[in-house]
């Protein structure tokens, strides 16, 4: 049966690239050890191939290798941030975020008023930008953490993450970011944007579902409670066997989309354009949400 239906759903998932999908074969079928078993063959094999893929991603994002840590996707990146960071803190009990964010943002930090932890929701104008003053005054000696994701998934809408990163930074306070909308659409440097925290999820860029990471900058001053108990794999952080298929499919995802990132940048703003002009002539009345006259590329 052939499906006649045309997807436009990307922002939510997209389709595995199919050389992403040959990469991962043989990790389904003849390479299967445990990544974390020290003492065979098999394992070592399966952890050589999961630490490339994660040199891989480091190398995508400008940061170093053992400052990548998988996990399950964005979802779970972004819980162990918000909640691991918060139980970490002795007098700090304040986090800043914004309205638009994603829902497991939003959802960890009611999770955390619930028990207690204050939460400032920023509101947004009518194209779904930020005031950075207003930002700059909701910040107090009790805040440890702003999380503002880079681009928004609904709009399109791209926070000055770097500007942000500055203000977190002359206050003494951690910054994260969702960039799962950015990766592999804006060139991307965590040092640059001033991030301490940064999630990933490997399905928005034609990687494999069930697969994502987070970027912890290494410093000394941050402290993270695991919110999974185990083996204590992901240096401590992320108890459970990682899978080796799905690491090495998301590290190829997000090597091609690095390579490709321009070339499709473009073509996805003359399809934006084509598309716009079509629903023009046809005399069609539609609203544009958001700021978002052109896409913009960052090289």
């Amino acid at each position: 049966m052939i499906n006649k239906n045309i997807y436009l759903d990307n922002h939510s998932s997209t389709q595995i690239d199919e050389r992403v999908y040959k990469k991962m074969v043989p990790f389904l079928t003849n390479i299967f050890g445990n990544p974390h078993s020290e003492s065979h063959s098999h394992g070592w094999i399966s952890n050589k191939f999961v630490d490339l893929s994660r040199l891989k991603i480091a190398k995508a994002i400008k940061s170093k290798k053992e400052e990548i840590f998988f996990t399950s996707g964005a979802t779970e990146s972004n819980n162990l941030i918000i909640k691991g960071l918060a139980f970490s803190q002795k007098k700090k009990n304040h986090i800043i975020t914004c309205v638009t964010e994603h829902k497991c943002i939003l959802e960890s930090c009611k999770f955390l008023e619930a028990i207690g932890y204050k939460i400032t929701y920023l509101k947004i104008n009518k194209f779904g930008e930020l005031n950075l003053n207003h930002l700059k005054k909701k910040i107090n000696n009790k805040t440890f953490l702003v999380s503002l994701m880079h681009v928004n998934n609904e709009i399109g809408t791209i926070h000055p993450i770097k500007e942000i990163g500055e203000i977190c930074r002359k206050k003494g306070i951690f910054f994260h970011t969702d960039g799962s909308q950015s990766l592999g659409k804006i060139k991307l440097d965590v040092n640059y944007l001033n991030l301490d925290f940064a999630s990933f999820s490997s399905h928005k860029i034609h990687g494999p579902q069930g697969i994502g990471c987070l970027f912890i900058k290494k410093r000394k001053d941050i402290k993270i409670t695991p919110l999974l108990s185990g083996g204590g794999q992901e240096n401590g952080l992320r108890s459970g066997t990682l899978p080796t298929a799905l690491s090495v499919g998301f590290g190829h995802a997000v090597e091609l989309a690095e390579k490709e990132r321009i070339k499709n940048m473009r073509k996805i703003k003359n399809l934006k354009r084509i598309f716009l002009n079509k629903i023009k002539k046809s005399n069609i009345k539609f609203i544009l949400n958001g700021k978002i006259a052109l896409i913009i590329i960052l090289i």
